[in-house]
This record gives structure tokens, C-alpha cells and sequence, in this order.
């Protein structure tokens, strides 16, 4: 039989093998050599037939689009859509849309893909196909993932996971997608509670299962829970292929920067160095600027900010020109951080580009806090402004950008329900300028404290001492700790806000005189002569006073208690711990105290 007649089933059995290797995430490179054997026994005639040769094309698109090679992709897909211009290729013309807005995705062409995306969401409609619809949707999640539009792409997967139309696997692929987003806009309990409720049912190909066990990685170490997110890490590495040079390493290098860059640097910063290089070459423009700000932020904690600054500035580079709005603030803030603030200004954009400022929030020494409205994602923000304008003092300049970049390092470090979210910082228009979640309520120093408020209290100072107890353990310390640096939300939720005095224990030494708000200082830091570097016992002192204020001393009731004579609980003898004068004779931990007053509230 010549090899331009392949029985009908045999082109059939080979083609769903390679579709369903696609769909499982088999290596696109023991794909490819499928591809090519079926053309090669097939001829140049024995792929004629349109819907075979239609399937064909997209596998083939697919694999090269995953090998890297976007140009030769985009041109078999461009044949592809030339064949189903035919009648008979109607059913297909979504799926070649969707394919195309992935190439463009995948490299950071957001308008492109948009563009696919939204003639893919016609193409479904024309074939009234509820599969091609729910797939075009979970589709348009993942080009919003690539453009770091979490919050849109999380709308997109639930519309697709909603759909009884939805395709096992893109299921499971939606799945996933869903658990990334999640840990992108810092809903960290939400994921672990969507992994924990996810089981491994059949379909699970072993790169989904691995992608699961990373973004478990992500979450356990954004909430401090170091140990578990390094035995989730090691999992993952397990699941990993034997071929070095899959995106799986990648992805598997990208979570181990941020679960354990601090660990082991050197080895990271090679990883990572790699990765550029494999981007820079397959042209994924996108992970590419991501990387490099990765290694920049390692540079910039190993000291060598010039190294930062320059990854940094190439990153920028990239996402200019790819416009990536997203990927350039970023990249921004992460000049900004390498200290070099003037090559910040001149890289900024104008804040109204982004932001409509509303009402003036607050006022103080820091400048002024706006309410404002982010343009891109319809979200509502706090934007603090520190002008450097008529700020001639180059001493007073420096300070006020290292008070912005405390702010910064420390949200890099910090993901608590009870700490505020900073997104990022930059300069424009000669203003500092700090973007971050807006908080509805009321500051600690404003609630009413009159008849008896200790029920409420108590459930406020327990929750901020789990706070303070998530935040040293990260290595930060506020230092400026005080009611009016802590917003009680519409729920009686605390979150602690203006990290601008904040410093990393054992990198951030002598700042000059204490400054704060006296009564809530630490006695060490007034004392002439010494300069102490940050310790959470100075933070400790503050919530000693602050319980002082709002929390009364409770002792037994009866006749006992009025006496005078009777055991003081337990949190005042913690109380007394936490003001002790000397340093090294203060509480060290709030980890007790926390407890005990969970253990103080009523049921």
C-alpha cells in the first residue's frame, strides 16, 4: 500500500494519541516526533482531507508554540485558519482563534490575544458550540494570567468552570489556573482550601499535579508556614520530569526563588540566569521580565544593588515595549527599591495614567493619603504621597525614600489578613507614591471606649497579636506601632498600616534618633548613647502600652479581687513582661500572649 493511502483509522488512532498527549502535557518534543512520522508515512497527499488536516495543523501549532518556536506556530496556524475558511471547517475556526491568543500571550501580547479571543468568543457563537464557548473563556483566563490581570482572569475561570460544556481536562487546567490567581492577589487560605478540596482524580497529567503542589508551596510560605512549604516544594520536585529543559523545571525554579531564594542564593541566581537565557531565546518576553526582576530582587538582598538596578531596568525595558503595564510597575518598584531614585522618576509614568485620586484619606508628617481609583481593575486603593518638592535637605530626601522603601520590603515579606497589602511604589511627579489595599473602618485610637468595650477589645488585641506574631516571624519590625497605625475594619478585623518606620532584623541597623510616637516607644530607643537596631521587643513594648490603655487590669472578682489581693491573671503578668524597661528581661514572643487572650474571650 503506498504511503499517500493511510487507512482512514490509522490516521484517526495516530491523531488522538497526539491530541491526548497534548491535553495531558506529554513532552511537545516526543510529540513533535509523532507529528512527524504520521506526515512523513502520509505523503503529500494523505493529509488532504479538511477536518484531518484541520486537527493535524493545530496539534502541530501546539507543540511548536510549546517548543518555542512562535513564528513557525503562528504561520501553521495562520494555514490552519486558511483551511477552515471552508464550510466544512467551522467547528474548528475557535479553537485556531484560542491557539493564536495563547502565541500572543504567551510572549505578552496582550492586545493581540485580546483581539483572538474575542473573535474566538464569535467563532463559538456562529458554530453555537457551548464547548468551544466555555474553552474560549478559560482561554481568556489565562491570557489575563499572562498579562497579570488575576482578577479578571479569576471571572473568566469561574464563567468556564460553571459550564456544564467544560471539557474534562480544560476542567482540570481551569482548576489549577484558578489556585494560581488565587495566590497572586494574596487569597492564600482561599487556595489551600481549593487544593485541600481538590483531589487527584484521573486526567490529572503529572505537570497539573506538580503546578497544585507548587502553588501549595506559594501559599504555605506567604503565610509563614516555612517548613510546610519546603516539604510541599520537595513533592513537587519529585513530580518533576527527567528532561532538564521542560517548563516544568521552570515553573519549578520560579516557586523555588520565592519559597527558599533566601536559602540558597547563589544556586537560585544560576536557575534563574538559566531561565533568561531560554526566555531571551524561545522569545517569552514575559516570563523573561519576570525573571529578571527575580533576580534582581536576590541582588538587591545580597548587596549588590548595581546588579538589581540593571536587571531591574532591563525588565522595565521589556515590558515597555511589550505594553505591559502591570510587568513595567513592577519593574518600577523594583528600581525604586535598589535605591536609586531619580532613575525611578525619570521611568515613571504619570499616576493619572493609572489612578483617579478621590478625597484626601489622612494627613500627617508622611504626607497625605488618598482614596483612588486603579483604572485597570475598577479596584479601590490607598495612595500615600511623600512630595519631595521644596525638600532641599538632600539628608531629609533620602530619608523619606528609605521610609518608602522600608514600606516596600517589608509588604514583600508579609502576607497576613491582619497586615496591610502594599502593591507597589514609585516616583512621579516628584511625589513618592505608595499604592496600597484600602481599609474601611476605623483607627484603634477612634473607637468608642465607653460602658464596658473589653468583649470587643479583646477580640481586637488577640487578632493584632497574631498579626505582630506572623510579621516577626518574618523577620520585620514595625517600630512605630501605635492605636492610630491600626485600622479596625466593617468587621472588627485590626490591620496595621504605615510601615514607613519598618525594618528587617539584622539588615536595616541605627536610623538615626527614635522616632514615633513617644508613649509607645521602647525605652532603649530614648536612651542617650544607644542605638539599637530593630528587635520585635520594641514592637512588644508598644502592644504592652497599648493593652495598658485599652484593657484594664482584670482580677478576680469578689471580695478577694476588690481587696487588692488576689492573683493577677495571666495576661497581666505577661503585661508586666512586655514593659519591662530592659530589653533583655522583656517578653521575646507574643506567641502566649496571643493565645491567652483567645483563651479571654467569651464564648
Amino acid at each position: 500500500m503506498p504511503d499517500s493511502a493511510i487507512p482512514t483509522d490509522d490516521v484517526e488512532r495516530d491523531l488522538v494519541e497526539i491530541e491526548t498527549g497534548i491535553e495531558t502535557d506529554a513532552a511537545p518534543a516526543e510529540i513533535s516526533k509523532r507529528l512527524q512520522a504520521l506526515s512523513a508515512r502520509a505523503g503529500p497527499d494523505g493529509l488532504t482531507a479538511g477536518l484531518d488536516r484541520l486537527r493535524f495543523l493545530i496539534a502541530r501549532a501546539t507543540v511548536e508554540n510549546r517548543l518555542g518556536l512562535a513564528g513557525r506556530a503562528m504561520g501553521t496556524l495562520i494555514e490552519a485558519r486558511r483551511f477552515a475558511a471552508a464550510p466544512e471547517g467551522l467547528p474548528f475556526r475557535s479553537r485556531i482563534s484560542r491557539a493564536i491568543a495563547t502565541v500572543h500571550a504567551w510572549r505578552g501580547r496582550g492586545e493581540q490575544a485580546k483581539g483572538e479571543l474575542l473573535r474566538a468568543v464569535a467563532e463559538a457563537s456562529a458554530a453555537d458550540s457551548g464547548a468551544d464557548f466555555a474553552a474560549a473563556m478559560a482561554e481568556a483566563a489565562r491570557v489575563s494570567q499572562e498579562i497579570d490581570r488575576f482578577d479578571l482572569a479569576l471571572v473568566f475561570l469561574d464563567a468556564a468552570l460553571a459550564s456544564s460544556h467544560l471539557a474534562h481536562v480544560e476542567r482540570i487546567r481551569a482548576t489549577v489556573n484558578r489556585m494560581q490567581c488565587l495566590n497572586r492577589l494574596g487569597r492564600h487560605d482561599e487556595c489551600l482550601q481549593e487544593i485541600d478540596a481538590t483531589k487527584a482524580e484521573p486526567g490529572w497529567s503529572q505537570r497539573r499535579l506538580l503546578l497544585r503542589m507548587l502553588e501549595k508551596a506559594r501559599a504555605l510560605a506567604a503565610i509563614g508556614k516555612s517548613p510546610e512549604a519546603q516539604a510541599a516544594l520537595e513533592e513537587a520536585r519529585r513530580l518533576l520530569p527527567s528532561d532538564p529543559e521542560t517548563y516544568s523545571h521552570i515553573d519549578w525554579t520560579e516557586a523555588s526563588v520565592e519559597v527558599t531564594a533566601r536559602d540558597n542564593p547563589a544556586d537560585v541566581a544560576a536557575g534563574l540566569r538559566e531561565m533568561i537565557a531560554s526566555f531571551a531565546e524561545d522569545e517569552l518576553h514575559q516570563r523573561e521580565a519576570g525573571a529578571r526582576l527575580a533576580l534582581s530582587e536576590l541582588k538587591r538582598q545580597s548587596g549588590d544593588r548595581k546588579a538589581a538596578f540593571d536587571e531591574a531596568v532591563k525588565a522595565l525595558r521589556i515590558a515597555v515595549a511589550e505594553n505591559n503595564s502591570r510587568m513595567a510597575e513592577r519593574a518600577r518598584s523594583a528600581i525604586f527599591r535598589t535605591g536609586d531614585g531619580e532613575a525611578a522618576d525619570v521611568a515613571s509614568p504619570q499616576l493619572s495614567e493609572r489612578y483617579i485620586l478621590a478625597e484626601p484619606l489622612g494627613r500627617g508628617g508622611f504626607g497625605v493619603v488618598h482614596r483612588a481609583i486603579d483604572l485597570q481593575t475598577g479596584e479601590e486603593r490607598a495612595i500615600k504621597m511623600v512630595s519631595l518638592d521644596g525638600v532641599a535637605d538632600a539628608d531629609r530626601r533620602e530619608r523619606l525614600a528609605a521610609d518608602a522603601r522600608a514600606e516596600i520590603e517589608a509588604a514583600s515579606r508579609l502576607r497576613h489578613p491582619g497586615i496591610v497589602r502594599i502593591h507597589h511604589a514609585f516616583v512621579s511627579d516628584g511625589s513618592i507614591v505608595i499604592v496600597q489595599d484600602l481599609i474601611r473602618g476605623r483607627t484603634l485610637a477612634a473607637l468608642d471606649r465607653a460602658g464596658d468595650p473589653s468583649a470587643l477589645f479583646l477580640g481586637i488585641f488577640a487578632k493584632l497579636a497574631h498579626a505582630l506574631v506572623a510579621m516577626h516571624e518574618s523577620g520585620v519590625v514595625h517600630r512605630d506601632l501605635k492605636p492610630s497605625n491600626v485600622i479596625v475594619d466593617e468587621r472588627d478585623r485590626p490591620v496595621i498600616i504605615d510601615f514607613g518606620l519598618a525594618a528587617v532584623a539584622g539588615e536595616r541597623g541605627d536610623m538615626g534618633p527614635a522616632r514615633g510616637t513617644r508613649n509607645y516607644v521602647a525605652p532603649e530607643l530614648l536612651r542617650f548613647g544607644e542605638k539599637p537596631g530593630p528587635d520585635p521587643r520594641q514592637d512588644i513594648y508598644a502592644f504592652g502600652q497599648m493593652l495598658e490603655e485599652f484593657l484594664p487590669d482584670r482580677r478576680q472578682a469578689g471580695i478577694i479581687g476588690l481587696l487588692g489581693i488576689g492573683r493577677a491573671d495571666p495576661l497581666q503578668n505577661m503585661r508586666r513582661a512586655m514593659l519591662a524597661p530592659d530589653p533583655r528581661q522583656r517578653l521575646a514572643s507574643l506567641r502566649a500572649v496571643a493565645a491567652e487572650l483567645d483563651r479571654a474571650q467569651p464564648s
